[in-house]
């Protein structure tokens, strides 16, 4: 009872420091596990409830929007993402990222040593991904290889995502936690990942509120487990009542919201989508070949864990460019300076 208390309060104390405090840097870790707890027990309205409270006031002050309009790849279809997204959580951009950078991605991907993880999610280690014959499920690129990669500070300095985003949240986003990993055949049957499941707020490096941003690194079809996301299940307390779970079968899913909403996300190299993930999503199963991502979260709210600033050593001419025009959307990068 005591413990419970003490990570109410904390909450309590950290949603009023983010509502009226414009210094405020990060919620605190007892108050991000009670988010979580209540997300899954209420079936998502305490979620509702707490960004309603949290969203104004100096919270919304501290964030201020960009004066410039989107430019770049993907800026002509910001205004459809955004619409997208409140309608149906998911957007995939008609417009493809350039092969080149790509294909850049692809040969450090295939270069660094990986963090390498079972089907379980144990860590096995490190180790290279080797085409043709991966051993591991799953292989994650290193953070520091990706934020030192030209082509990787390319696509984190892109206007469109957190411009589209920002259009869905009715506020300025910010950037955080870019990643990039290969999905594999590799192991015995699909991980918790490539089944249907939610992503509960301020878990995991999570705010309270979020969009991802992917882009496929390498041809996905079918086959290659491709992103698969259910249309407007992004507000979960609309469909379903009392406590969520993690995971859900793909018949259960069809009964919630019929048989047409799954959108399976297929496409070339270079094709870009974001993905509100509160709602029902899964990777596919490999089975064709292997799957190439890079991604990174674009969050809402400044109530989010506290995390280390990410540390670019030789950010691009774009990506300072980017940093100096919406130092917001950078707000958790530490840009070396030159």
């Amino acid at each position: 009872m005591i413990r419970k208390l003490a990570a109410a309060t904390c909450l309590l104390r950290d949603v009023l420091r983010c509502r009226f405090g414009r210094d405020f840097d990060g919620a605190s870790a007892r108050a991000c596990r009670l988010v979580a707890d209540l997300h899954w027990a209420t079936g998502g309205r305490s979620t509702r409830w707490l960004r309603r409270v949290v969203d104004g006031g100096a919270h919304a002050a501290a964030a201020p929007a960009e004066a410039e309009p989107p430019t770049g790849p993907l800026a002509a279809e910001c205004e459809e993402a955004a619409r997208s997204l409140d309608e149906h959580g998911v957007y995939v951009f008609r417009e493809r990222i350039d092969a080149a950078h790509c294909g850049a991605l692809r040969a450090l991907a295939e270069r660094v040593p990986c963090r390498v993880f079972a089907a379980d999610g144990a860590f096995g280690g490190q180790q290279r991904y080797e085409p043709g014959a991966p051993a591991w499920p799953s292989y994650h690129l290193p953070l520091d290889a990706l934020l030192a990669d030209p082509h990787a500070q390319y696509l984190l300095a892109l206007d469109a995502p957190r411009r589209a985003a920002a259009g869905y949240f009715g506020r300025p986003a910010f950037l955080q936690n870019p990643e990039a990993w290969w999905n594999t055949a590799a192991g015995q049957g699909p991980n918790a990942f490539q089944r249907f499941h939610f992503d509960a707020p301020c878990a995991v490096g999570r705010p309270l509120r979020w969009v991802r941003f992917f882009v496929y690194l390498d041809d996905v079809g079918p086959g290659h487990g491709p992103h698969v996301y259910v249309r407007g299940s992004h507000r979960p307390w609309r469909r379903l009542r009392g406590r969520l779970r993690f995971e859900y079968g793909d018949d259960e899913v069809a009964g919630m919201f019929g048989n047409d909403r799954a959108l399976e996300i297929t496409g070339s190299a270079g094709t870009a989508f974001l993905v509100d993930t509160l709602g029902l999503h899964k990777a596919g199963l490999p089975r064709d070949g292997d799957r190439l991502v890079f991604e990174y979260q674009l969050s809402g709210t400044r109530f989010d864990p506290v995390a280390a600033p990410l540390l670019v050593p030789e950010p691009t001419p774009e990506l300072a460019d980017a940093a100096r025009r919406g130092p917001f959307a950078y707000r958790r990068f530490q840009l070396a300076q030159a």
